[in-house]
């Protein structure tokens, strides 16, 4: 009992060593993180998730592109495809002088979604930092567990011990950054070779073997948590920086929408109304497109069996036709669809001229180019719409939104009905209803982006042209 009371102890002691040194390296981080974004040309007040303000730095210079609505995130993660089959140790080199291949993603999606994303970035950062903690704490006991007993352990309690190292490989084969992938793993493999060779060894040896085990094993959590928590910090910084920058550009993106819908309520209706024809048609034209695809798979798989018989060239040739037919039924209905022909006598959809791109990637057989654009395209038609702003806010809301612009917001979109191609317009009470609610969401907002701006408003309740701040519109050509 005492030995255990004091494995424990020890355990716990290094746990909260390093718990220790992961809080001082966070204020480090953040103290880092405010000089730099002070000290940029580019500094600007950030806004955190509780409405708080915060020092940051202009979206651009953190390499987020934005054009309206529609923002592009590029992010960095380690390229661990390109050091397979390195040795560990090498790698473990690598991740020391940090000389780790990384390669380039890029996000593209809705500011409000970006936003959320770079807010669940950061919670999966804090996350993170708390998984770990029950490996860090298992293996520190397990090292002291078998080191107390390494002059009296014999070759079943090394079995034992054994086993319960073998349960920590799929926690590191899983992983994707090169230090838990590479590093986490080739240590592990070591230990677990040491201490099967001091299970072999003979008894007058064993002690001194074990010894020399438990020094690689207490170099598994040692050697991950340094070199980790010496990153992480800096990019938890970071994304938060990022995502409290983004947040003040949707915000403001945000004022410039609800001050068109509280002008206008009929006309934003309208709008929705026509553009969810158009939506119908991409989601045809989707279909058409996928199914497509499908056939241009099972092409080449039947290309790529050499079988040289006769009925195999037959079913090639017929699923070549099928093949071509698909992609004729899609490309027709795109035409159909945009107002060159006509099909089945219907008075055809006009579609944004620019939708010529998801064209020319059918016609060049590049499927997935071309059902990313009409995926695009479908979200461009929601981008700006009072339904779809109003959910997109409502996935885990910044309390601030929830609290002050939420509750106006879901009043006036109540107030009209779904816009849906058949459905009939409103009546005028519905639109005045709707309106008095946006101008509401509109004021709240205005006292967010603005919280020290004089009143320009007008003798209905809206402001002036020139004080209100665009906020992206789309353009329909």
């Amino acid at each position: 009992m005492h030995v255990a009371s004091k494995d424990g102890r020890f355990a716990e002691e290094n746990l909260q060593r390093k718990l220790d040194d992961r809080t001082k390296a966070l204020g480090r981080a953040k103290q880092r993180s405010d000089d730099v974004a002070m000290r940029s040309g580019s500094y600007m007040v950030g806004r955190d998730a509780g409405g708080g303000a915060v020092h940051t730095q202009m979206p651009s210079s953190m390499n987020i592109q934005l054009s309206g609505w529609f923002v592009k995130t590029v992010f960095k993660k380690d390229d661990t495809k390109k050091i397979e089959g390195t040795a560990w140790r090498e790698v473990e080199v690598m991740v020391k002088k940090r000389a780790v291949p990384t390669m380039v993603v890029v996000h593209g999606n809705h500011i409000i979604t970006a936003t959320r994303g770079l807010k669940h970035a950061c919670e999966n950062y804090e996350k993170s930092m708390e998984t770990d903690i029950p490996v860090i704490r298992d293996l520190y006991a397990l090292n002291e567990g078998i080191s107390a007993r390494a002059g009296s352990a014999s070759p079943e309690d090394i079995d034992t011990h054994l086993r319960s190292l073998e349960g920590f490989r799929n926690r590191f084969a899983d992983a994707r950054s090169a230090l838990l992938h590479f590093v986490g793993k080739g240590r592990l493999e070591l230990t677990i070779e040491k201490f099967t060779a001091a299970r072999d060894a003979p008894s007058n040896k064993r002690a001194f073997t074990i010894c020399c085990a438990c020094a690689v094993l207490d170099s598994v959590p040692e050697r991950l948590t340094k070199w980790k928590d010496g990153e992480r910090p800096g990019k938890f910084m970071r994304t938060m920086k990022r995502e409290c920058s983004l947040r003040v550009e949707r915000d403001r993106w945000l004022l410039g929408q609800f001050a068109r819908f509280a002008s206008s309520p009929q006309r934003t209706w309208e709008f929705a109304k026509a553009d969810s024809e158009k939506k119908e048609c991409m989601a045809v034209l989707r279909e058409k497109i996928d199914a497509a695809c499908k056939l241009g798979k099972e092409l080449d798989r039947l290309k790529r069996k050499k079988e040289p018989s006769e009925e195999h060239l037959q079913r090639i040739q017929e699923k070549e036709a099928e093949f071509k037919n698909a992609v004729g039924h899609a490309h027709r209905y795109f035409h159909a669809k945009k107002g060159m022909c006509t099909e089945n006598g219907k008075k055809p959809a006009f579609m944004l001229a620019h939708h010529n791109w998801i064209d020319r990637y059918l016609l060049k057989h590049e499927f997935k180019k071309a059902l990313d654009k009409v995926d695009y395209f479908v979200l461009l038609l929601d981008s700006n719409k009072p339904r779809f702003i109003l959910d997109e806010l409502s996935k885990d809301a910044d309390p601030y939104l929830e609290k002050d612009v939420l509750p106006s917001l879901k009043l006036a979109v109540e107030a009209l009905p779904a816009f849906t191609v058949d459905v009939e317009a409103p009546k005028p009470e519905d639109f005045k209803t709707a309106r008095e609610h946006f101008i509401v969401a509109m004021k709240a907002m205005r006292d967010i982006v603005h919280p020290q701006a004089d009143n320009h408003e007008d003798k209905n309740g809206l402001p002036h042209a020139e004080h209100i701040q665009k906020g992206g519109d789309r353009q329909d050509f």
